[in-house]
């Protein structure tokens, strides 16, 4: 069996990150909602999941979580049903199947964290202006 294509790309203006599973782009959406919901269910900050992304140590359980509630959070912002009803388990199947396999889906992961930790990104998923210094200089340059 072939192995599906793995793709990812930052849509800039929300913070997302897009993955292929199962033959379609699928959207991490780290807005609020999908961060609490995963940290409850790991019971681990962002920070620590982002961390433990970084260094590849996110367990297959966890991974599929996050990724799961912020496909979720793309759904409800996309308007899609079939999106926010997507479950973990078929989530978790999809990493592993992904070009690259379960590594390569940690890599995305491990990005849209970064992202969300960072504070580039509101919880609404947008990306915040960069902020001007005291030097009138903003922190993009």
């Amino acid at each position: 069996m072939a192995k599906k294509q793995a793709t990812c790309h930052a849509i800039d203006d929300r913070g997302e990150i897009s993955l292929m599973l199962g033959g379609q782009e699928m959207v991490l959406r780290p807005s609020y909602e999908a961060i609490v919901a995963f940290e409850t269910q790991t019971g681990k900050g962002v920070a620590e999941l982002a961390n433990e992304a970084a260094l590849r140590k996110l367990k297959l359980s966890e991974a599929a979580v996050i990724a799961c509630e912020c496909i979720r959070a793309w759904g409800r912002e996309s308007k899609s049903k079939a999106i926010e009803g997507s479950q973990v388990a078929k989530v978790a199947q999809l990493l592993m199947e992904c070009e690259g396999g379960f590594l390569t889906a940690c890599t995305h992961l491990s990005a849209m964290l970064v992202m969300a930790v960072t504070g580039r990104y509101d919880g609404k998923g947008k990306l915040k202006p960069a902020a001007a210094s005291a030097t009138g200089t903003t922190d993009a340059g």
